[in-house]
């Protein structure tokens, strides 16, 4: 079974935009588990738990299962995160294929499409 991350923001300035970022990324999950991988969906992990420990606490803990994923999926609005942009850099460095570095907020890139191009062993 393959592990599929799912990288892009979680926090913002208000609680409605932090809902928003949870919601974009469980939607990108669904899709994930829909094609036959398992998600990695830390904004599931850790939903709402502002305040329970540090952002670095959260970062470090974050950054420790995208390490061990078989590769990242990128949110449409993952530009706007300094924790996805660090993981993509890490994901980078450590050989783990990432899908989505070319969308945007307004197209998805084909992110999807690759992800499961790849997991069939056609990318």
């Amino acid at each position: 079974m393959r592990l599929v991350y799912i990288a892009g923001p979680y926090r913002a300035p208000t609680p409605w935009g932090v809902q928003q970022n949870i919601n974009n990324a469980a939607a990108l999950s669904a899709k994930v588990h829909a094609a036959g991988m398992f998600a990695v969906c830390p904004h599931l992990n850790s939903a709402h738990m502002e305040g329970v420990a540090d952002d670095e606490h959260f970062l470090a803990g974050t950054m420790t299962l995208m390490r061990v994923c078989h590769a990242v999926i990128l949110t449409p609005t993952w530009r706007s995160s300094s924790g996805a942009l660090a993981e993509v850099a890490e994901a980078t460095r450590l050989g783990i294929p990432v899908f989505g570095r070319a969308q945007t907020e307004h197209n998805d890139g084909g992110a999807l499409d690759g992800l499961i191009r790849w997991s069939r062993g056609e990318a």
